[in-house]
């Protein structure tokens, strides 16, 4: 027995439509390209923030989180995470004191793009900028004296009944200063790698002790100390509002040379620059520390004649001579 089949084909109309809906299929599910020029800055995948870190004298490593204090109240210490405030009490156990009499110090480390503020016993506020360390200690022995790397903003206001002065201590090149602090709110700016550090008097008065002559200078409202490895020099700061702007997650430009606005950013964003090129250009203005580190460059490259090249965690500045367009620093950005 035979069978005859008849073998069909489709249609030519029939088969373009089919082709037609598999190619349609196929693009909804293929993912999209973002158009590099208009969303460059979003390529850039924003760092998750560091969290802060605390290191007590016994070399315990305490992560500031949600489960810190479980940790913290063997040592009279709280961390409320929501207003990102570290409480310090007096703790009067003998286990931290040393032969001397003096006791080891907690090192508080401060990632960039981060802020915290440390209550002291006396109430003494202290707020943190990003990538600064302060060495305090809270044993009832000591005179409430602590040490800052970086850049802090202090307000002091003790009440009667305590009436220790704050001295915290700026070290320059292994030269310490020691200053002691009345009722007031001051700034202090000192990292470790600057050569220049500056002590601003927003209110109240300071007394600075020079490490060599060991003579005494006193500053009130309204000067700016700039403290160096050998010397100390006041001047009056007619924008004395200027030095706390940081702390309205503000980059204040006026006045400022570009390599001074880049070590501020670098301090900030967490990155290393190299100046490439010889740029002698003052900034104006200012910028925004809540955005994204692309945001802040591409703001300051579109009003100065510079141009950066972002390489990992690197940036690399040049002259702008027209040639070049921002969006050619994410040229050379890791996939």
């Amino acid at each position: 027995m035979s069978y005859n089949i008849k073998k069909t084909k489709l249609s030519l109309p029939l088969s373009k439509g089919l082709l037609v809906v598999l190619m349609l299929i196929f693009i909804s599910c293929s993912p999209k390209k973002e158009n590099k020029k208009k969303y460059a800055g979003l390529l850039i995948e924003h760092k998750p923030r560091a969290i802060p870190m605390l290191r007590l004298f016994n070399n315990e490593t305490i992560l500031l989180d949600s489960s810190a204090n479980k940790q913290l109240a063997a040592h009279k210490l709280f961390y409320d995470e929501e207003k990102r405030t570290l409480k310090v009490q007096l703790c009067e156990s003998d286990t931290q004191k040393t032969i001397s009499g003096y006791s080891p110090l907690n090192i508080l480390f401060m990632p960039p793009e981060n802020k915290c503020t440390v209550q002291l016993p006396d109430g003494t506020e202290i707020l943190l900028n990003g990538s600064t360390k302060l060495f305090f200690d809270n044993i009832h022995i000591t005179d409430n004296r602590c040490i800052i790397d970086g850049e802090a903003y202090i307000k002091k206001q003790t009440p009667k009944d305590h009436p220790r002065v704050l001295s915290p201590m700026v070290c320059i090149e292994y030269c310490i200063y020691d200053m002691q602090l009345s009722d007031g709110e001051y700034n202090i700016k000192g990292y470790t790698r600057d050569t220049l550090r500056t002590l601003s008097v927003i209110n109240g008065k300071a007394t600075l002790i020079d490490p060599f002559s060991m003579k005494r200078f006193y500053f009130k409202k309204g000067n700016q100390v700039i403290l160096k490895s050998h010397s100390c020099q006041s001047v009056l700061y007619p924008h004395i509002e200027y030095a706390t702007a940081w702390m309205n997650n503000i980059f204040k430009l006026d006045g400022k040379s570009l390599e001074e606005v880049l070590k501020d950013f670098s301090k900030w964003y967490g990155f290393e620059y190299k100046m490439v090129e010889k740029i002698k250009d003052s900034c104006a203005g200012e910028i925004r520390m809540d955005q994204f580190v692309t945001y802040a460059l591409q703001e300051l490259e579109s009003s100065r004649r510079v141009h950066f090249n972002l390489i990992g965690d690197s940036v690399y500045v040049y002259k702008n001579r027209g040639e070049t367009k921002y969006s050619e620093i994410y040229r050379n950005q890791p996939k």
